[in-house]
């Protein structure tokens, strides 16, 4: 009773306004003009370029051995 009662009414308001208190104060924290000089340079897109290439490839050699080495179909009647 108190999970779906009280306690997650009050909880489920109190978690909303704690999470645009931190997402504001990431925002306030921020400094501009720092970004703008790391952007212009252009090695925080190259940086992230490279994120995303490993991600990508991480994810498919996962999605490889999900698909055909872990879990493959030995049943031919389907």
């Amino acid at each position: 009773m108190l999970d779906q009662g009280a306690i997650r009414g009050f909880s489920k308001n109190l978690r909303a306004w704690l999470f645009v208190l931190a997402l504001g104060s990431i925002g306030i924290s921020t400094n501009f003009i720092v970004l703008r000089i790391n952007f212009a340079s252009g090695k925080a897109m190259t940086l992230y370029l490279y994120g995303q290439a490993l991600n990508l490839l991480l994810t498919l050699i996962a999605a490889y051995m999900r698909f055909y080495l872990v879990f493959v179909n030995t049943d031919d009647s389907l």
